[in-house]
């Protein structure tokens, strides 16, 4: 059973106290995956980009992104207002940042307006990613990039939506279905072809171990297995095949 977008939306309305501890995670310590990032983004030129962080939740990414890139001006999207409050409350007053309500598949932006364009674990709770994935596209300025992350299965041509109920969680008394999506390299081809000029995928392993079940064991809490040959992230018993997605348009 596939979920609807306005479910994500409502679930977070729903699960109020715990998405607000979702969205601001790692406001005060950078993720994995944001260490990662920055490592891929290397040293800052001092351009006076225009960037967009797309499905922007508490501004959590941006807040980061204000020191990679100083001279940089920043517009933030998200569909949920509650988010767009927290994002305006955690970042820097001092900066140009726009903010404005916007689902990612009509973003509220004129076509090749941006430098940069982030979504960050964003397509893989949508029920049509490639639809968000030409939005990101379309806002993008020819020769500048758009940057995710989320799920691609790199190894294998197999596309696979998995659509799951947490039943830790208020929302499941709603019976509403939450989905993570795993796009195949095969797949991402298809959907880039004709509308970019090159892309590169970096597969996301894991440094440090993931405890966050020990808080919530039964339900969608992240955790880290140690194998012979590498870190794999489980949530929810489900594995995550992260990589950050860099597209040249």
């Amino acid at each position: 059973m596939k979920n609807k977008n306005d479910d994500y939306i409502n679930a977070f309305k729903i699960n109020n106290d715990n998405s607000k501890g979702y969205y601001q995670k790692f406001l005060n310590e950078k993720s994995e995956q944001q260490k990662y990032l920055e490592e891929i983004l290397g040293e800052d030129d001092g351009s006076k980009f225009k960037i967009a962080d797309t499905a922007c939740g508490s501004g959590t990414l941006t807040h980061h992104l204000l020191k990679k890139f100083p001279n940089a001006d920043f517009f933030l999207s998200d569909i949920n207002e509650g988010a767009l409050d927290l994002a305006k409350n955690n970042l820097d007053a001092s900066r140009n940042i726009d903010y404005r309500k916007s689902s990612i598949f009509a973003l509220d932006y004129k076509d090749n307006s941006f430098d940069r364009v982030f979504c960050w674990q964003t397509l893989l709770a949508l029920d049509k990613p490639e639809e968000a994935l030409y939005e990101l596209i379309r806002i993008c300025k020819p020769g500048g990039k758009i940057i995710l992350s989320s799920l691609f299965n790199i190894k294998y041509d197999v596309d696979i939506y998995t659509s799951f109920i947490d039943h830790t969680l208020e929302s499941s008394k709603e019976n509403i279905y939450m989905q993570y999506n795993t796009i195949s390299e095969f797949t991402l081809k298809k959907w880039l072809s004709g509308k970019t000029t090159s892309y590169k995928l970096f597969e996301f392993i894991p440094k440090a171990d993931f405890k966050n079940s020990l808080t919530n064991p039964r339900g969608t809490g992240s955790y880290t297995v140690n194998t012979s040959e590498k870190k794999l992230q489980l949530t929810g018993g489900m594995l995550m095949n992260w990589a950050i997605l860099e597209i040249t348009k």
